[in-house]
């Protein structure tokens, strides 16, 4: 299989060390990465420490690539998709692209841009956290599943589950993934924002516990207003029981680890983008709204830099 990986963030750089086992990949990445990066070989730390070197294929610009994808992986931040979209509609007709992104913006623009046969959304629950220039550390592997849109794409998404199990990816095909990404939304909102915040990895903390209930309450009032095929209210209450069970030994989420490198979060697309639903129904939600100026205000000062 031919895969274009487009984004060479920790993620989808973790996702190109599996793939290339038994597929050919290539990366996209921004001219400036490609530059230092290039004539290097990236090291792989594992959870158990392990580690190994690979030398990936990147290319600077989707129009210099070799080979024709049969997938597209979309690996860049949420604030990126728009563009990232426009870049890979103008290079290729017809191609599954497979989304990997927190939250449910993903997939909104890409049906609207490339339409419901070619998305095949993906609830990843692998965390990769990169260490320097060429070393990427993977923290957590409770794996990943895929799906789609169309119900004319279940067979190909049935396809790419196989090959990535047989890339060592544990992965399952779901019947009904944007339940999934939606319990993805929550969980993050929920819980992997407080993470970034406060470094906690037990969120059933008396001090917590609360604040997690009170963000999914305020999820569930507004997404009961989008139509969705699914019972927002029960949803949240399986994230809260998964966040009350979730206690890593490693957990550095996405949005405290650019916070740290003084970089943009993909907040507005996270709890933000809840804060937006919301004010669309006049639906109050202090507690996603006070989370999200939280981090739009250490994006500003770059308090976390110091961590």
């Amino acid at each position: 299989m031919n895969f274009l990986i487009y984004g060479a963030g920790s993620l989808g750089i973790l996702f190109a060390r599996y793939l290339s086992r038994n597929n050919n990949v290539e990366l996209v990445v921004k001219p400036e990465k490609k530059k230092a990066i290039d004539n290097n070989s990236l090291l792989f730390i594992s959870e158990d420490g392990r580690k190994e070197s690979v030398k990936l294929c990147l290319y600077d610009s989707i129009k210099s690539i070799k080979n024709e994808p049969d997938f597209i992986m979309l690996s860049v931040k949420s604030f990126d998709i728009d563009d990232a979209l426009t870049d890979i509609v103008g290079s290729f007709n017809d191609k599954y692209l497979i989304t990997i992104q927190n939250g449910v913006y993903a997939e909104e623009a890409a049906v609207n841009m490339l339409g419901r046969e070619f998305v095949l959304p993906a609830y990843v629950m692998i965390g990769a956290r990169t260490i320097n220039l060429y070393t990427v550390e993977q923290f957590l592997n409770n794996g990943m599943k895929i799906g789609y849109v169309s119900d004319n794409s279940m067979e190909i998404a049935n396809r790419l589950n196989s090959v990535l199990n047989e890339s060592g990816i544990d992965s399952v095909l779901s019947d009904d993934i944007m339940r999934e990404k939606w319990h993805k939304m929550m969980f993050y909102c929920a819980g992997a924002t407080l993470n970034s915040l406060t470094g906690t990895k037990n969120l059933e903390d008396k001090h917590l516990s609360w604040i997690v209930r009170s963000i999914l309450d305020e999820i569930a009032q507004t997404a009961k207003n989008l139509n969705l095929d699914f019972d927002a209210a029960k949803l949240a209450d399986e994230v809260y029981d998964f966040l009350m069970n979730f206690k890593p030994a490693k957990w550095s989420a996405s949005v405290g680890e650019d916070l740290r490198k003084g970089k943009m979060t993909e907040i507005d697309y996270l709890n933000g983008y809840i804060v937006r639903i919301a004010e669309e129904f006049n639906i109050s939600v202090p507690f996603n709204k006070m989370l999200t100026s939280f981090v739009k205000t250490i994006e500003q000062t770059g308090y976390f830099n110091n961590f």
